[in-house]
């Protein structure tokens, strides 16, 4: 996983358990590998403050499916069209909006 930001001479400091960063969580200074199922969220700190208040965050969710071969009964949707069927096993937590999750229930 890697973390950006546009915010010039700022630390990058994360979480991997769904807790709030604060300016003494770990610092980021390359790329990690995600292995197993984490929720990461991440701030930019600023002298000492926590910028911006709300950090951002993706859910990654391992299972036996990763990286496996998909072969689709039906073409997936140009509405959604996303990844195609690489889609279902790239281990990215989908948001759970109404339509979304109607299709996950299908």
């Amino acid at each position: 996983m890697q973390l950006n930001t546009e915010m010039p001479d700022v630390e990058i400091r994360y979480t991997t358990n769904g807790s709030l960063p604060n300016p003494n969580s770990l610092l980021y200074s390359a790329p990690f590998e995600v292995t197993s199922s984490i929720n990461v969220k991440a701030v930019t700190v600023e002298n000492g403050k926590v910028m911006p208040l709300e950090p951002s965050s993706q859910s990654f969710v391992m299972h036996k499916a990763i990286g496996g071969t998909v072969s689709c009964v039906n073409k997936n949707s140009n509405a959604y069209p996303a990844d195609g069927p690489n889609s279902l096993v790239d281990g990215i937590r989908a948001l759970m909006r109404r339509q979304i999750l109607a299709w996950i229930l299908r």
